[in-house]
């Protein structure tokens, strides 16, 4: 069966922010902000307009955070962690819900727990 929804890009970009500002440091570093704009904005992000690299605590490999990785780790985290995606739908998300966004975005599942 094939359930398709639609979602906004506000609240995409919302569970962003929560990750960015408290819900990955502990494993993620920033590397480069590639942006048309000087900042980095989770709403540029969602719109294809920013990019963001990372690397990790653990290894120094570079992973590209855009929106196609965006639109595949709502997947990921809808199938992966589904009681996260839950959270985030029921407009329950906390930083932990945008850390396991974040993660399922950069790695397909929940590295880091």
């Amino acid at each position: 069966m094939k359930i398709e929804i639609e979602l906004d890009e506000r609240r995409i970009a919302d569970l962003l922010e929560t990750a960015l500002h408290g819900g990955i440091w502990y494993w993620a570093h920033i590397k480069r902000v590639c942006v048309c704009a000087r900042t980095m904005d989770a709403a540029a992000l969602v719109s294809g307009e920013c990019v963001v690299d990372f690397t990790t605590v653990d290894d120094k490999t570079i992973r590209r955070l855009d929106r196609g990785i965006i639109e595949r780790g709502l997947l990921a985290m809808m199938t992966k962690a589904p009681r996260h995606f839950g959270n985030w739908l029921a407009e329950r998300e906390d930083a932990e819900t945008g850390d396991v966004f974040v993660q399922c975005c950069l790695f397909g599942e929940i590295v880091y727990g």
